[in-house]
């Protein structure tokens, strides 16, 4: 038990060695079980547009491609749009030196959330033109029809 501020919380460790889960890949992300809802400081520095932190933190050991995902079948009622990548919070924000540093450093282009958005139809859903042509430049794919091409088009001919 611990006590703070008058409130008595009880603490369960289990130790890792018998989480049964923590090998079994998570089908969204290839990711262990165990990062399953859960986030990563890098998708926070991409998405404030703060590219010192994104520089640390990848000097760090921070996975460039990290994926934040919801992949538990028993909650689906919580399911949403997961799968963001510290790439596409950036696009969505239009924070150009960071979506050009994150791509130099291995940024997948093409990697898509849940619901099949990439950085790119992110960016164009935004309405953040100069990170749809810088994307673009890059090296992104136009999305094909179905998959987004209609979001490009219409927020950033």
């Amino acid at each position: 038990m611990i006590k703070a501020l008058g409130i008595a919380v009880a603490m369960v460790v289990v130790p890792l060695a018998n989480v049964q889960a923590q090998r079994v890949l998570n089908t969204c992300t290839g990711t262990l079980v165990l990062q399953q809802l859960k986030t990563d400081p890098l998708i926070g520095a991409a998405g404030s547009g703060d590219l010192a932190r994104v520089k640390r933190l990848l000097q760090l050991g921070h996975d460039v491609n990290f994926q934040e995902c919801n992949d538990w079948p028993e909650h689906e009622e919580i399911r949403t749009d997961w799968g963001w990548t510290p790439l596409m919070v950036a696009a969505m924000h239009g924070h150009l030196a960071v979506i050009t540093y994150l791509v130099k450093e291995g940024a997948r282009l093409e990697t898509s959330t849940s619901t099949g958005a990439t950085a790119l139809t992110l960016a164009a859903y935004a309405e953040r033109c100069e990170a749809v042509a810088l994307l673009k430049q890059l090296g992104a794919k136009s999305p094909p029809d179905g998959v987004g091409a209609d979001i490009v088009a219409k927020h950033c001919p």
